[in-house]
C-alpha cells in the first residue's frame, strides 16, 4: 500500500505456488488487511505501522484485498497455476512473450465487469505476426461476484 493512501496497483498477477507479499507497504500507517475469495475470507490480519509485509499462499482464484480501517484501499490479486499470464497496462494493453506455438484459451478479468474469454492461436516463425485478441466490455455487464457492491457506500 502506497504512502498516498492508495492500494496500488489495483490488480496484480501471481503464478501459484510462488508465494508473495499480500500487503507490502511503504509507510508507517496501521492497516487491517482483509481478504475475500468469493464467499470465503482466507484471512483478516492487523498490520501495525512499520510491520514486515504479510506473506500468504493461495491457490487459483481472484483474491480481493481491502483495508478495514481505510475503505478506499482496495485491490485484487489474480492467482493462477499457469506460468503464462500478464497484467494489462493503464491503457488495457498487454504482451505475453515467448508463448509456445499452439491454441490457447485467453481470459481477461476486470474488477468492474468480470471475466471474458477468447481462443487465440500462436504460430511459429520469425515472419509471423504476433497473435492478437481484443476484449470488449460494453459497460452493462453485471458486477462479478469477487467485486459485488465494490463502490457502494464509498461516496
Amino acid at each position: 500500500m502506497e504512502p498516498s493512501g492508495r492500494a496500488g496497483p489495483a490488480c496484480a498477477g501471481r503464478a501459484w505456488p510462488d508465494p508473495g507479499p499480500a500487503a507490502a507497504r511503504h509507510d508507517r500507517t496501521s492497516r487491517n488487511v482483509h481478504t475475500d475469495k468469493g464467499d470465503e475470507t482466507p484471512f483478516t490480519q492487523a498490520q501495525p505501522g512499520g510491520a514486515a509485509p504479510l506473506t500468504k499462499t493461495w491457490k487459483d482464484g481472484i483474491i480481493k484485498l481491502t483495508c478495514d480501517l481505510h475503505p478506499w484501499m482496495r485491490g485484487f490479486v489474480a492467482v493462477t497455476d499457469h506460468p503464462i499470464f500478464a497484467v494489462s497496462g493503464d491503457d488495457g494493453s498487454f504482451t505475453i512473450e515467448k508463448v509456445p506455438a499452439g491454441k490457447y484459451k485467453l481470459e481477461a478479468w476486470r474488477s468492474r465487469y468480470g471475466l471474458k474469454t477468447a481462443e487465440v492461436t500462436v504460430t511459429e516463425g520469425a515472419d509471423e505476426e504476433p497473435a492478437q485478441v481484443t476484449f470488449t466490455y460494453a459497460g452493462t455487464e453485471p458486477e462479478p461476484a469477487e467485486n459485488r457492491d465494490e463502490l457502494k457506500g464509498l461516496w
